[in-house]
């Protein structure tokens, strides 16, 4: 399609969508662009997999599972959200109907640890669709995937150029002159797609769609029990069950990966691709000319076609001149999009792209961050146990973070050379239990092994938990169940804590301070609810948890009004009421990018503090900053809130210490 002709298709999209909504030429206006020019890939539904419905609204289940049945969509339905389920497999898609994210709101739904299941979900590609929740209560922990809800009514009326694809296949559902009413408002600090924009202020969307990680989130302030739009349900479920498309859309995910096209199918792919974009091809000589040709062929709209050599074959000439440009960023997404849509080892892919791109790069700031994307490789490939790999990739990065002079991160290389080679002469040790276990859950001798290896030197607690639970050893078996049954009255937490603590002194020694850490963390999460002399003694037993020395530099440019930053061992989140990121916030000399990257994940390249460091001593020993800092400590960490006056922006410094140390000035 040419350029004249996309103008007058987007022309005639808009002359329908007015029609269709009954909008006046004037809010049209105001119809937001594809927010941050977001590129979302299809999220096909797998036909083994249902539709989680939580909703306790008669009409709103009706309209949902009338459309499932009309789609040919498995569906469970639920009343409400239960806290304690925390494996969301066997669904693709979990729905919350008007309100139904009011479990959010107890005691135990505030704390973040509340959705972690959900986030774990959506991470390995599932898809969590929330609609409207009466001025925006129990949303907070949205902010995880860049979501900030507010409080406000009105009318919602504006399309947007992603409107039409959304309401593809629905429009039978549109009642004539309809407006949809909406009792609150959001902004969205990631890459998005409107889907329908608000007309009235503030801006911003009504409904909107972002990806996290290999998942989806679609987001809506509209209450279809209390405003009577439950046809919006529908169409969402309709707009799902295709796939979720938006504009640009990239090819399918990984649920429908096809083999890779033969040599002769590419030879007449790329023919085609060349004469259709020969300037660019001619100019692609030189990295400016070659980047060009990248961004052209990234920008082709995949999702109507036909012959599955075209993407690919376009997508190899995005990761192949993108990094030959030195342009990594671009060349790694191509390489995603590849291996999500294609049969392909896409570790090597990503090796080999790092390779090549780290030969085109100059400036010292794109060095180092291409080498953190080397230890995000291998601490990825650690979660996998392929350490082959792993080492591999901690070579590139080494090589990139020498170029770059980067002392910090080189640092950080070491630790996790160390790593590597330690849990891969581990793993040779139980490599066999490890795949009879993952074959077979009832092989009681190899889940104990494996459970143990997890656990006990890898600190996975989340894999390694089960596999003791289903292990032969009693006295592990057993207090994994305790552990996995989650236990929320203060007791009952010590109490475990304490049987953690008894069994880490029945271990080698090079595996008791893992398994003391995690007793601690059952400590600190009991302690706000002890009193008397039993947190005292409770506080004794964390005292004796030793704790190497650690500094965390946070360095914030350029920030006015209110920011938090919550602190555990998994990540740090940044969180903003009502005003924009700060210019940058820097850590450890680590450039955090709050706009793509919040939260900000404690490993690989973003790792900001080691697994031995307990991070409950944290305390602030050094500050500059014209408003007011404060240090708090949660029950998963600590959370750093500064207070600004506001008048203009301001710089902040924040040194903090952990450990036992002396304090330096």
């Amino acid at each position: 399609m040419n350029a004249k002709s996309f103008e007058l298709d987007c022309c005639k999209l808009a002359v329908v969508l007015l029609a269709l909504f009954g909008f006046h030429n004037a809010l049209f206006a105001q119809a937001a662009q594809v927010d941050s020019a977001a590129t979302i890939r299809l999220l096909p539904q797998p036909a083994d997999k249902k539709i989680l419905i939580v909703d306790e609204h008669q009409s709103e289940v009706v309209t949902a599972t009338a459309a499932c049945d009309r789609l040919g969509i498995k569906c469970d339905v639920i009343p409400e959200f239960e806290l304690s389920v925390k494996e969301f497999g066997g669904y693709h898609t979990v729905f919350f109907g008007t309100n139904e994210v009011n479990a959010f709101g107890t005691a135990e739904g505030k704390k973040p640890a509340a959705l972690a299941p959900l986030e774990q979900f959506v991470r390995k590609g599932g898809h969590l669709i929330i609609m409207g929740s009466f001025n925006a209560q129990n949303t907070e922990h949205l902010k995880v995937f860049g979501i900030q809800t507010g409080v406000i009514e009105g009318f919602v009326s504006a399309p947007t150029p992603a409107t039409n694809l959304f309401f593809k296949g629905s429009e039978d559902l549109l009642p004539k002159d309809n407006k949809l009413r909406s009792y609150g408002h959001f902004s969205v600090t990631v890459p998005h797609v409107a889907l329908i924009n608000r007309a009235d202020k503030p801006a911003g969307p009504l409904l909107a769609t972002l990806e996290y990680h290999s998942g989806r989130v679609t987001y809506c302030v509209v209450e279809p029990f209390h405003s009577g739009e439950q046809w919006l349900i529908a169409a969402l479920l309709n707009w799902a069950h295709r796939g979720s498309p938006t504009p640009q859309q990239l090819p399918a995910a990984a649920a429908t990966r096809q083999d890779v096209p033969d040599a002769e199918a590419r030879k007449d792919a790329e023919s085609q691709l060349r004469e259709l974009f020969k300037k660019d091809y001619a100019k692609a000589t030189q990295p400016a000319g070659k980047l060009a040709l990248a961004k052209a062929l990234m920008a082709i709209d995949f999702s109507a076609e036909k012959d599955p050599a075209i993407p690919y074959v376009a997508l190899e000439g995005v990761r192949v001149n993108a990094a030959a440009a030195g342009e990594l960023p671009l060349a790694m997404k191509a390489v995603r999009v590849l291996g999500d849509t294609y049969q392909m080892k896409v570790v090597e892919l990503k090796l080999e792209t790092l390779g090549m791109a780290g030969k085109s790069i100059r400036d010292k700031a794109n060095l180092s961050q291409a080498s953190r994307v080397g230890l995000d490789i291998a601490a990825e490939m650690i979660r996998e146990d392929n350490y082959a790999i792993a080492s591999q990739a901690i070579v590139i990065a080494k090589s990139l973070a020498l170029k770059a002079q980067d002392k910090q991160l080189q640092s950080l290389i070491t630790y996790y050379d160390k790593r590597v080679k330690s849990l891969s002469r581990e793993f040779k040790k139980i490599e066999s239990d490890a795949i009879l276990a993952k074959k077979d859950s009832t092989n009681k001798s190899a889940c104990t092994q494996l459970g143990k290896f997890e656990c006990f030197l890898k600190g996975d607690w989340e894999a390694g938990l089960s596999h003791l639970q289903s292990g032969q050893d009693g006295i592990l078996r057993d207090v994994a169940s305790l552990d996995l049954a989650n236990p929320t009255d203060p007791s009952a937490q010590v109490a475990l804590a304490d049987r953690w603590r008894a069994t880490g002194e029945l271990l080698p020694a090079d595996q008791q301070a893992i398994v003391q850490r995690h007793a601690a963390a059952w400590y600190y999460r009991a302690l706000p609810g002890l009193s008397g002399l039993e947190k005292v003694t409770v506080q004794k037993q964390i005292d004796k948890i030793p704790s190497p020395a650690a500094q965390m530099v946070f360095r914030i440019k350029g920030h006015d009004h209110f920011l938090t930053m919550d602190v555990t061992p998994q990540r740090i989140r940044c969180e903003l009421q009502n005003t924009a990121p700060p210019d940058a916030i820097v850590i450890n000399e680590m450039v955090w990018d709050v706009a793509t990257q919040n939260p900000l994940m404690n490993e690989g390249g973003t790792k900001f503090l080691m697994e031995e460091v307990n991070i409950h001593t944290a305390k602030i020993v050094q500050s500059q900053g014209r408003g007011k800092i404060q240090l708090d400590p949660t029950a998963e960490g600590f959370k750093i809130t500064l207070d600004d006056p506001a008048n203009d922006k301001a710089d902040y410094e924040i040194r903090v210490t952990f450990g036992t140390v002396k304090e330096s000035k």
